[in-house]
């Protein structure tokens, strides 16, 4: 989405000498909409988030939008031996995990921090706890609550811990005015159809993945982008848009960034998060999801504990029988290795440790991610890490262009790089955007249109 936002931006600003090299056979990076009869399953980017973007403007005057926004973590919240448990006690610690949080928020201007959001979030919850005057059943119970959010943080901030995302760079991302999250009744691949659409025609190169890029470092040169197939694409000016997890571990460039970018790119956290999709042949649930609740006692076989990590199942929009569970940590790596007949079996049997009171059938289908073992994306999105912490290095640092006798020849692009709205398809398209102008407005002044 990056590469679509500065080639759609140059595009507008009258600069048609361009073209987007994408490695996978379709065009949208982390964007996969998969439609199954009347039903649209989202395994990549699901939501729209807030109203203040290009591409809620974009959805909303192409006639994209659903009329039905989305929340999480809704239905019932059962333990593992099956009891629900009380709404109130739910609210409750809701609320207390997101008082924390919000406060956690101060540390991006403090010289004194927290080392990471885990350790603040558990150290004030245990204040807290000892605060109350609940009887023990219950402290267990909000106990059991807290591993809840956890996990639940792991899967929204993609990371392998909490201990993993920096206290001091929590405040950092700005949450938009909406929080409800916001679905495209077509699919959000429709709105990357309507982007490739407005393109030139030949400016999108497929199934061309780039495997080194070997960039000018004199102004007699050109970047050089050397393919798996082979080729060679050369430029002038190049806007590097792969995923935080490929600039980590695939992509060679050659001379090596600038250590202000490279050390950014080495600190910033980049893990994952996976979806499973059940489909069954009618739906037998009449609530809006199950949360997963562990008692801290809890039996669990050792081959299976990768489950442990899946928060609940979800109902989807548009899909009625269909379940969602998400899932994050180090159990989304194990899921993707095993096969969908596993996965479903291991998911059914989950569900009915939880939901005892209803006969829970068979999926006919399993759909489940892969992001992890796709090459040219290697897991979900960024986050900000304690290593980042008085470093300088960060978001910001990656947007810096890299000049080469005055010229900008390397511009980083992608959600990573955005400051304030990283882990976003909205972020990742609109610093596309701020690059082409970048680069728009040094050709301007060297009249290189």
């Amino acid at each position: 989405m990056a590469g679509l936002g500065a080639a759609t931006t140059l595009h507008q600003l009258g600069c048609s000498d361009f073209v987007i090299v994408e490695a996978q056979s379709k065009p949208g990076g982390r964007i996969h909409t998969l439609q199954l009869d009347d039903k649209i399953l989202e395994l990549g980017a699901q939501w729209i988030h807030g109203k203040e973007n290009p591409l809620y403007e974009l959805a909303l005057r192409h006639d994209l939008l659903s009329e039905t926004t989305s929340e999480e973590g809704l239905g019932l919240y059962v333990r593992d031996n099956g009891d629900i448990i009380d709404n109130d006690i739910v609210r409750r610690v809701d609320f207390e995990v997101g008082k924390i949080l919000s406060e956690c928020e101060q540390f991006v201007k403090a010289i004194e921090h927290p080392k990471s959001v885990g350790e603040f979030l558990e150290g004030k919850f245990l204040e807290y706890l000892n605060q109350c005057h609940d009887p023990d059943d219950i402290k267990e119970i909000k106990l059991e609550l807290l591993d809840w959010h956890v996990r639940f943080q792991v899967i929204d901030n993609s990371c392998l811990d909490l201990n993993q995302l920096s206290a001091k760079g929590w405040g950092e991302y700005i949450c938009m005015e909406d929080k409800a999250h916001i679905n495209l009744k077509c699919g959000y691949n429709k709105l990357v159809a309507v982007l490739v659409d407005n393109l030139p025609k030949n400016s999108l190169l497929l199934n061309t993945a780039v495997v080194q890029i070997k960039r000018a470092s004199k102004s007699s040169e050109r970047n050089k982008l050397i393919c798996q197939d082979g080729s060679i694409v050369t430029c002038d000016h190049l806007i590097v848009t792969p995923s935080l997890g490929v600039l980590k571990n695939c992509l060679k460039i050659s001379p090596p960034l600038p250590s202000q970018i490279s050390n950014s790119i080495e600190d910033l956290g980049f893990h994952g998060i996976g979806k499973i999709f059940l489909i069954f042949d009618c739906k037998w649930w009449d609530t809006d999801g199950f949360q997963f609740v562990w008692r801290r006692n809890a039996d669990l076989e050792d081959e299976s504990s990768w489950i442990r990590n899946i928060t609940g199942f979800d109902s989807v929009v548009h899909a009625p029988n269909v379940l969602l569970g998400w899932i994050g940590g180090e159990g989304v790596k194990v899921m993707e290795d095993l096969s969908d007949e596993a996965v479903g079996a291991l998911c059914i049997k989950l569900l009915r440790r939880f939901v005892r009171n209803k006969t829970v059938p068979d999926p006919v289908r399993v759909v489940r991610t892969s992001w992890f073992s796709n090459p040219w994306i290697r897991g979900g999105y960024s986050h900000i890490t304690p290593d980042c912490d008085g470093s300088g290095s960060g978001m910001h640092r990656l947007s810096e262009p890299v000049f080469v006798d005055g010229k900008p020849r390397i511009l980083v692009a992608g959600e990573a790089v955005h400051s304030t709205q990283y882990s976003t398809t909205h972020g990742a398209y609109e610093s596309g955007q701020q690059q082409a102008e970048v680069l728009f407005q040094y050709m301007t002044k060297n009249s290189k249109l």
